[in-house]
């Protein structure tokens, strides 16, 4: 009768154990990370980035594939300047002086219209000229920040949402993400998830910390003109390939 009393005691022990080591090794998985980042215009460039500018790829990524152009008729940049829309004309890809001017005087925060009248580069014999736009933007010199600094951020996320957050919610490659606006006047508005994961209570309590939190210093343009910025919550695994969707700088 001893003799089973001590099996079933060692056996009890080994089982505790196992379900320790266990717990260790999914706590050690379950060190939930978050991050706040700036997500970027599709098309926008710095000042200093627009100063080095040469050729219009260098506002445009995909511009050569995009425009797939054997000849260029014209190329036309239009931005407000002083409140007139004002228009800048060229022949080639190339920036131009009057173009370049045009841009780094333009009203701050204003959009960048590119028109591009081409010969397509094909072998059709009756080749018409095509027209090719798009917009881009000028970061502000100045990008919004929580008031209280990046430190008290990530303080105030943590005591509020992710310390909340229930054992085993993110397993894997688990990523939940909530963009929000930083709005001129500092406020946060438009907080909506744009990854989802499966425990919606793990959705609503990130939404209501970005909600609650206080307002911002806005970004703000060396003018003084004040602008919205877009920015995203990330929380769970910062290896998944969704964090390529949001337009974000990682590094």
């Amino acid at each position: 009768m001893l003799k089973r009393w001590k099996l079933f005691i060692s056996f009890l022990l080994l089982w505790v154990g196992t379900c320790h080591l266990c717990q260790a090794q999914d706590s050690i998985l379950y060190d939930l990370h978050f991050e706040v980042n700036k997500i970027y215009p599709e098309l926008s460039v710095s000042k200093t980035q627009f100063r080095d500018a040469l050729t219009l790829r260098d506002v445009h990524r995909f511009f050569k594939s995009d425009c797939n152009a054997k000849e260029y008729y014209s190329v036309e940049i239009s931005a407000l300047k002083d409140g007139v829309f004002c228009t800048a004309k060229g022949s080639s890809d190339t920036i131009n002086q009057r173009q370049k001017e045009l841009i780094v005087n333009a009203d701050s925060g204003t959009e960048m219209v590119v028109k591009v009248f081409f010969l397509p580069d094909n072998t059709l014999q009756n080749n018409e000229v095509k027209e090719f736009d798009f917009a881009f933007t000028i970061h502000p010199e100045n990008d919004a920040s929580y008031i209280k600094g990046e430190e008290k951020l990530l303080e105030y996320i943590k005591a509020k949402a992710i310390d909340l957050i229930p054992y085993g919610s993110f397993k894997n490659y688990d990523l939940v993400s909530v963009k929000f606006t930083v709005a001129a006047n500092g406020q946060i508005v438009n907080p909506h998830v744009f990854w989802h994961t499966e425990h919606k209570n793990v959705e609503k309590l990130l939404l209501e910390t970005i909600c609650n939190m206080p307002p911002w210093q806005p970004a703000e343009y060396r003018s003084g003109k004040k602008v919205d910025q877009d920015f995203v919550l990330t929380v769970g695994n910062h290896k998944s390939c969704v964090l390529n969707t949001l337009n974000i700088d990682t590094n």
